[in-house]
């Protein structure tokens, strides 16, 4: 059987989101369901595939989006809270670094050795603690906020909700909990002409009450996080609508953007913002090494020592606490010294870096029961229950969230990505593309899953920029998955 040796994982919260410890990483995964691409083809079907050289909006109003319950594989049935109940604030508080200068933005941001282009304007940060539900009951979640100062007090700005990436499972691993960092990252956002909105995600609480004893973030559970994330937008405006002196977000040009986990979560905003919040108003997405398909990845981590594998464990511990359905012995390896399945929940709830002992790790079957390891190693998903829907319903490609919207995205990939292995997302942006997104692929030569990301940060801010300046995506990048390039190279511009 392979070695299971541990990865060390770089830290991903250069202002711009955060990856701690293996069992910290994201999710992993391969699948056969989808063709290959080879790079420098196209792979949009003439038949489904969207015109790229218009951005037109979407038609359909309220009244045209159906009702629809999520596949949640069996839990307890539940219904949302109606809106007026959530997306409200409940704490709004300056942080204490705040009304930084542009200037000053500007040299923190050099000091880091990464260069976003002009820095526009200062900026204030902000605490926010906001209303919002978990599986139907009403609870509350922490954000920062970031807001441009300097403009002139006539239209709101648009609005960057940026989803962070794998920072841990409990209340202490919250962004927010590390206020200089935290108020680093959406000054920077603020800074470049937009209201941003960084929320911490369920279980995830910065301040405030704590979340209940023994709780764990709903990591990469889609639904969980979408929701949650939209209702700090909601909040955010109110907040903000609520202060004159304040430049004020306009929700109806929304740029949702997330690296890591958080490129997951960004592609489950846009899928579930229609149905959820349609006064918000998405107009792209950006999101940068997304793990959009945890059915490829967990067929990699099966058959692959390494990160993927590990942080399965830990998405599979998440999921089985928010769905409440299954036993992690039927799927983790339980053997003594660790006995993960009784002590994974108890590290994860309980601290931000488990000093755990994972010396003796020294197979894939350490990890997993046998039936489990062979079964999602086989990709036999449906032999699975519960297990292989929830993996399936939390893969972009295969969950059952209707897609309503239309509207561009960019993805970023890193070639030599240990974590969110770019072999099977490659395999997965045809799929998509059929099913009709507009996706524009950018892979970053020769760097990792952190380096890659932060190398492709330029990129993607002129990209977003384009975007709310109304200009079209370039009809020869839609759904072609180019060669990989050095996304140092200023010349690989959009």
């Amino acid at each position: 059987m392979h070695d299971v040796t541990p990865m060390n994982t770089p830290s991903f919260f250069h202002f711009f989101a955060a990856v701690a410890l293996t069992l910290l990483a994201l999710s992993g995964c391969e699948t056969d369901a989808v063709d290959s691409a080879a790079p420098g083809d196209s792979v949009a079907d003439d038949a489904t595939a969207q015109d790229a050289t218009a951005d037109a909006e979407d038609a359909s109003t309220d009244a045209d989006i159906p009702p629809f319950t999520p596949d949640r594989c069996g839990a307890a049935p539940f219904a949302w809270l109606p809106a007026a109940q959530v997306g409200q604030p409940v704490q709004f508080d300056e942080m204490a670094l705040t009304n930084l200068s542009a200037a000053t933005i500007a040299q923190l941001l050099k000091n880091t050795g990464y260069d976003l282009g002009e820095i526009r304007n200062g900026a204030r940060t902000f605490k926010l603690r906001y209303t919002t539900q978990d599986k139907g009951q009403l609870t509350e979640a922490t954000a920062l906020v970031g807001v441009p100062v300097g403009l002139e007090a006539k239209e709101p700005v648009p609005t960057i909700l940026w989803l962070h990436g794998t920072t841990g499972f409990m209340d202490d691993c919250a962004p927010s909990k590390n206020e200089l960092e935290g108020a680093g990252l959406v000054a920077l956002l603020a800074s470049l002409g937009y209201v941003a909105v960084a929320p911490d995600y369920l279980g995830l609480r910065g301040f405030g009450p704590p979340s209940p004893a023994g709780s764990i973030h709903s990591y990469l559970v889609g639904e969980a996080t979408a929701l949650a994330s939209l209702d700090a937008v909601r909040a955010a405006g109110v907040a903000l609508a609520n202060d004159a002196t304040l430049t004020h977000p306009d929700l109806q040009r929304t740029i949702v953007w997330g690296g890591s986990q958080g490129g997951h979560a960004a592609f489950f905003v846009d899928r579930y913002q229609p149905h959820y919040a349609p006064e918000i108003d998405v107009l792209a997405v950006a999101a940068a090494v997304p793990a959009t398909d945890l059915r490829a990845l967990a067929v990699w981590g099966a058959n692959h020592p390494g990160a993927t594998a590990i942080t399965l464990v830990a998405a599979l511990t998440a999921w089985q606490q928010w769905y409440g359905l299954g036993d992690l012995k039927e799927v983790l390896a339980n053997a003594e010294p660790l006995k993960l399945a009784e002590n994974v929940p108890i590290w994860l709830s309980t601290t931000c870096k488990p000093d755990v002992d994972v010396s003796t790790l020294k197979t894939l079957s350490d990890l997993y029961s046998p039936d489990f390891l062979t079964k999602v190693a086989a990709g036999q998903f449906d032999a699975l229950p519960p297990w292989g829907c929830m993996i399936s319903e939390n893969s972009v490609p295969w969950t059952s969230v209707p897609r309503l919207k239309d509207r561009p995205v960019l993805v970023t990939y890193s070639e030599k990505d240990e974590l969110v292995i770019t072999e099977t997302e490659r395999k997965s942006i045809p799929e998509l593309c059929k099913q009709g997104y507009r996706i524009e692929y950018l892979e970053c030569a020769g760097l990792g899953h952190t380096d890659g990301a932060l190398a492709s940060l330029p990129y993607m801010r002129k990209w977003i920029d384009d975007r709310v300046a109304g200009k079209p995506l370039v009809a020869e990048r839609n759904c072609v998955i180019r060669p990989a390039v050095d996304c140092n190279d200023p010349s690989v511009m959009p």
